[in-house]
């Protein structure tokens, strides 16, 4: 989420609010999908084999879920937003390669306005040095 869930009405009802936005990916993501909280107020999902228009349209569709969600306004005595980054990678590079676009598509959301999801190619995040570290690390050895 793009707030302190401890703004909004003290760490209970953050709690409860944070619980509240992780059941949302259940309801928008497909089966062989995976998400999980990565710390704090971040969550990860994992959509293998997933082209970056679908992906952009699930988070778009648990961007909306979440900001449209009435118990949450309820909860929060206001409108509770996420920001979604998203990253793709056609190469076989280490999940830390890709879940660093990621981070940086997030924080590009962030800088753009919040409540809003933003793209990154993993290529794009990497520089070449890093790139071919990440595609090194994954290659089948001899």
């Amino acid at each position: 989420p793009s707030m302190s869930l401890a703004a909004v009405g003290g760490r209970g009802v953050g709690v409860v609010v944070l619980g509240v936005v992780a059941r949302v990916p259940a309801r928008n993501l497909r089966a062989g999908d995976f998400v999980a909280r990565y710390g704090g107020e971040e969550f990860a999902a994992m959509l293998p084999t997933t082209k970056r228009v679908t992906a952009m349209a699930i988070a778009e569709r648990m961007r909306i879920a979440v900001a449209e969600n009435g118990l949450l306004q309820q909860l929060a005595q206001r409108t509770v937003t996420i920001s979604i980054g998203v990253a793709e990678t056609s190469d076989e590079v280490r999940v830390d390669a890709v879940m660093l676009a990621a981070d940086r598509a997030l924080y590009t959301a962030k800088a753009e306005g919040r409540n809003r999801s933003a793209f990154l190619d993993v290529a794009s995040a990497l520089s070449a040095t890093a790139r071919a570290r990440a595609l090194k690390a994954t290659a089948p050895t001899r």
